[in-house]
Formats: structure tokens, C-alpha cells, sequence
């Protein structure tokens, strides 16, 4: 073989050689190193660690937000959440209880369902300025409790929050509540004496069924409706202090409480010399007592 053929054959041999590199990277049997392989992988890893930062972040916000904290104190159990404290239970063996209006800088709202539900030697409690609801069953089968005053910032004393209680004698519901709910105070046997708030629209059903010697009511002028049943078997009933005039009386539905219509009604009139010359009027004396002119 001369040189020319050998020229040749050495050209035919490397161009062999680049054909055959070139299809084995086309068809992914090499791999051709990349400068910038490690830095992307570094990327990736960058933002997947960002993304997952973000989700746990997302997640303890939301836990956070949801979050109810207990707190005991003279045995009684506050739940926080959302900012606001409610009476949720109560495990103490005291007679006579305050509930805080604050735990820890934050209000106390509410009287929560069952809180005191059968607390049966419990014999009086005072409610803060700051609860704004009595929930249902709240005080049911509080059997020692004596005397109830509820303050005018609450607003809604709920169905059977009070029923059972049988030595309550004597109850004031403040000018805040605007609703009575249904069997509230059922079957109260000893309670003889309501004053029921300015603010008053509605009496529920069956309220104060069944309180055989109760003798006293006092009607704020708001009232607008009293269902059926809510002075039912209250056969003691004999005076009912209303603070409107007598065409205002004409505007409540009363619910077809013969108990509460067959009693005496009074009329509120202030000043004497604005007593009309006939019915029954009432006012209250310098002491806050009920009296008649």
C-alpha cells in the first residue's frame, strides 16, 4: 500500500469515529458533561426547600388561629378562642361564685352550654359586665342557687338556661336582653318575684312554665310577643307591673297566658300628677321599690 492509500484510509478511519459519537450521544448511550448540572440541581433544591418553608408556615398559622387554651381558676374553666374567653365548666365545690370578667387580658363572653349544669350546691353567682350570652342548659338543676341578677350586657338568656332551679326566689333580668329563650326558667317552683328588662322583645316558649308561686311580674315596654305557655301554671300569679300605657298593652301578642291576663295590671306612670283618673298605675319609690299610686 503507498502513502496515498494510507492518507485515505486514515481520513475514512476518523470520520468513522465522529459519525459513530455523534449517533451513541443521539441515542442517549453518552452522556456529555455539563458545566452547569450541579448549579440547577442546587436551584431545584433552593426552591423546593422556599415551597415547603411556605406550606409549614401556612399550616402553624392556621393552627394557631384555631388554637383553644384552658385556663383553671377558682374552679372555674375558661376556654379561650378567637380572642374571647367562655365559661365552660366548673369543677370547684364553692357555694358562692364571681366569674372573672377577664382571664389573662382577654374578655370573658359567655356562659357556655352546661357550664354549671347541675351544680346543685351552688348558692349564688355574680356575672361580669363583659358576658354577653347565657347559653343553653348554662345553670339547669342549680338547685341551691337563690337569687339571680343579670346584668345589662347580656343579651340573650337561652333556652333552659335556668329550668330546675327550685329554690330561686327572686330573678332580675337586665335592660341588655333582648330574648328569652323557651323553658328558660321552667319549672323555678320558689320563684315569686321577675323583673324582665326594658329591652325585652320576646318571651319564649313555656319561659317560666310552671312556677307555681310566682306572684310579681314586672314587663319592660319593648315587649312584643309572648308564646304560649310561658306563664303557664303559674296560678299564684297576681300583679303585673307593665311600664307602658294601656294602648301600648293592646299591641303585645300574649300568647294566650290566661294566667298572666287574669292578673292584676298596672300601668307605669311617673309623676303623680300624671295619673289618670282611672285604672291601676304603679312607679318606683325612692328606694327602687314597686308602689302604687
Amino acid at each position: 500500500m503507498n502513502g496515498k492509500q494510507l492518507f485515505k484510509g486514515a481520513i475514512f478511519s476518523l470520520c468513522l469515529c465522529f459519525l459513530s459519537a455523534s449517533v451513541l450521544t443521539a441515542c442517549g448511550f453518552v452522556t456529555l458533561p455539563s458545566v452547569n448540572s450541579s448549579q440547577q440541581s442546587a436551584s431545584v433544591s433552593s426552591t423546593d426547600s422556599s415551597e415547603d418553608s411556605s406550606i409549614d408556615s401556612t399550616d402553624r398559622s392556621v393552627d394557631s388561629s384555631t388554637e383553644q387554651t384552658q385556663v383553671l381558676q377558682d374552679g372555674i374553666i375558661y376556654t379561650l378562642t378567637d380572642g374571647e374567653y367562655t365559661v365552660t365548666g366548673y369543677e370547684g365545690e364553692g357555694t358562692s361564685l364571681s366569674i372573672a370578667g377577664e382571664v389573662n387580658g382577654f374578655p370573658v363572653t359567655a356562659i357556655g352550654e352546661g357550664a354549671f349544669y347541675e351544680q346543685r350546691t351552688l348558692t349564688s353567682v355574680t356575672i361580669p359586665d363583659s358576658v354577653r350570652e347565657i347559653a343553653s342548659y348554662a345553670f339547669s338543676y342549680c338547685e341551691g342557687l337563690a337569687e339571680l341578677v343579670i346584668p345589662d350586657c347580656v343579651t340573650k338568656v337561652a333556652s333552659y338556661a335556668f329550668a330546675h332551679c327550685h329554690r330561686l326566689a327572686r330573678v332580675v333580668i337586665g335592660d341588655g336582653v333582648t330574648e328569652i329563650g323557651a323553658w328558660a326558667f321552667y319549672y323555678c317552683h320558689a320563684l315569686t318575684n321577675v323583673t324582665i328588662g326594658d329591652g325585652v322583645t320576646t318571651i319564649g316558649l313555656g319561659a317560666f312554665q310552671e312556677c307555681f308561686n310566682l306572684k310579681d311580674v314586672v314587663l319592660g315596654l319593648s315587649v312584643q310577643s309572648i308564646a304560649g305557655g310561658a306563664f303557664g301554671w303559674c296560678n299564684s300569679l297576681t300583679n303585673v307591673y307593665y311600664k307602658g300605657a294601656p294602648r301600648d298593652w293592646q299591641e303585645v301578642d300574649t300568647g294566650a297566658n290566661t294566667e298572666l291576663t287574669s292578673a292584676k295590671r298596672y300601668y307605669y306612670v311617673e309623676e303623680e300628677t300624671n295619673v289618670p283618673t282611672s285604672g291601676s298605675y304603679w312607679y318606683y319609690d325612692e328606694n327602687g321599690e314597686i308602689a302604687v299610686w
